[in-house]
């Protein structure tokens, strides 16, 4: 980005055509690999939550097993998307939940974390 900006300021203050043209060809490549990163984005999408869900589920697992190991990246995740537990709060005992999270009764039941990812993404 300083290169680019290098470029304009220069041919702007030079009135260089090679620098001016150096700047829009710069301009135009970045314009160019932002359409192409959104229409990825766009295509990929259904891809990219699938795997956001299965890296939970990885750290999750792996949670259980061994309870007493801290996990900060559970606990971020849970914090970020306001949610608890794999598929319904109910698991949410043992886990680390963020402290202001709403709890309902234990008789009612939510959407857990995987749910609460992908709701996030499609809204």
């Amino acid at each position: 980005m300083t290169t680019v900006g290098f470029f304009g300021c220069c041919g702007a203050a030079r009135e260089s055509q090679f620098l001016l043209g150096a700047f829009f060809a710069c301009l135009l490549v970045i314009f160019a690999a932002e359409i192409t990163a959104g229409v990825f984005a766009f295509i990929g999408k259904k891809v990219a939550i699938q795997e956001a869900q299965r890296i939970y589920e990885d750290i999750y697992d792996e949670y259980m097993k061994n309870p007493g190991k801290v996990n900060r990246t559970i606990y971020h995740y849970h914090l970020a998307l306001q949610c608890c537990g794999k598929d319904n709060l109910e698991q949410h005992v043992g886990l680390p939940c963020p402290e202001k999270m709403q709890v309902p009764k234990a008789s009612v039941l939510c959407s857990g974390c995987s749910d609460s990812f992908f709701r996030s993404i499609t809204e």
